[in-house]
């Protein structure tokens, strides 16, 4: 919606629904304490008032950057099911200066050697959740560019997809077969399993086990 006005309690709900859903890091320069919404596409060129184009912003750098298009680093996200091969995607096409955010990576980072690789306790999933978040934030934050960065992300929301359509952010899909990627998954935990019958439309795997690196 361009044609109302921003402002009043509409932009209240939706300031505090930006922060609910993309956090309090500054998306323009990358630092914590986010206090006003920002138009990834601006109003005055057609941007709507949605969730998918609004991000976490200090009231400053929202002044400061008026309604001027964002030129941060060129992002690819890579997408796929679990075992799809998105890892050695990224490791095959990144480059020295590159910076590659991997949920699973961020998690065994966050614990002692030895840690599963893909099966990670809940207080880590929340914690490398939060950690994601934020190196998505300081990555593409248009002060300090990255030469590039790749982002791992299994099965994006449409909500997601419409905001890295919006951010201008290049999406790959890994998918080499439902057959390649269950020979694949045999050491995976259940929920993976579950993402793979969901990403295939196969009746899903019964699982209490969420995957937070989802929900970003």
């Amino acid at each position: 919606m361009t044609g109302s006005k921003w402002g009043g309690r509409r932009a209240s709900r939706l300031r505090a629904a930006t922060f609910d859903a993309w956090g309090t890091v500054c998306h323009i320069c990358g630092l914590p304490g986010a206090d006003s919404a920002d138009h990834v596409i601006p109003r005055s060129l057609g941007g709507p008032d949605t969730l998918d184009n609004l991000r976490p912003a200090h009231l400053a750098c929202n002044q400061r950057r008026g309604n001027s298009p964002l030129k941060g680093p060129p992002v690819t996200v890579v997408c796929g099911p679990p075992a799809a091969g998105k890892t050695t995607y990224v490791r095959e096409h990144a480059r020295p200066g590159d910076v590659v955010i991997d949920f699973d990576a961020i998690a065994v980072a966050l614990q002692p050697p030895g840690a599963h690789s893909h099966d990670h306790p809940a207080a880590i999933l929340r914690v490398a959740a939060a950690a994601r978040q934020a190196a998505v934030a300081a990555a593409t934050n248009v002060r300090g560019q990255a030469r590039h960065v790749w982002l791992i992300d299994s099965m994006p929301t449409p909500k997601r997809r419409g905001g890295y359509k919006a951010s201008g952010w290049r999406v790959v899909t890994i998918d080499p077969g439902h057959d390649v990627v269950m020979s694949r998954a045999v050491q995976r935990p259940a929920h993976a399993l579950d993402a793979i019958a969901r990403w295939y439309g196969d009746d899903p795997v019964t699982s209490t086990t969420p995957d937070p690196s989802r929900d970003w």
